[in-house]
């Protein structure tokens, strides 16, 4: 994680994504429009949007903070989404997810496994509901390709030199 990126401590994107990682190895693609902040190198709270998170072998742990409290282990990919009533969708792809939530009615945290394969919603209507909807593989955008560039057919001129100047970034 870039260091300024990380002393503000969030990314918020009007439209469009961006692909973070961290130096502990995890890797956050992040759509918008949407808000996402890093509390940690092991913690995240994902205020809007979507995010996919990569939790690659050997990296420990990772917790994606929502409306409910999802903890990625090693080898764990996984998705989630803050919806319109501001409840979460989660998918997990590889590994598995521990989710919590906080139930208001009851003052304890309720922890759901969530196995690769499947998908749930936690709907927050005054107590927490984990309702299973289905899987799909189009559900989040997972990489971010990017295509190669334009070839410039005319790279340098007649007495050899470039047409463009050596970038610097």
């Amino acid at each position: 994680l870039n260091q300024s990126l990380f002393r503000e401590r969030s990314i918020a994107l009007a439209a469009g994504s961006v692909e973070v990682s961290l130096t502990s190895g995890v890797g956050i693609l992040f759509e918008g429009p949407g808000q996402l902040e890093f509390l940690s190198e092991r913690k995240a709270h994902l205020h809007s949007g979507q995010a996919v998170v990569h939790v690659p072998k050997g990296s420990g742990t990772f917790e994606l903070e929502t409306s409910a409290t999802l903890l990625g282990d090693q080898g764990t990919e996984f998705g989630a989404k803050i919806t319109h009533g501001m409840g979460t969708e989660i998918q997990v792809f590889d590994g598995h997810v521990m989710a919590s939530s906080h139930d208001e009615k009851k003052r304890q945290f309720l922890p759901q496994r969530i196995d690769a394969g499947d998908a749930v919603r936690i709907v927050m209507n005054g107590h927490t509901d984990f309702e299973r909807i289905t899987y799909s593989p189009n559900r989040f955008l997972r990489h971010k390709d990017i295509p190669p560039g334009i070839e410039w057919p005319h790279e340098t001129q007649k007495n050899g030199t470039n047409v463009f100047k050596k970038s610097r970034h």
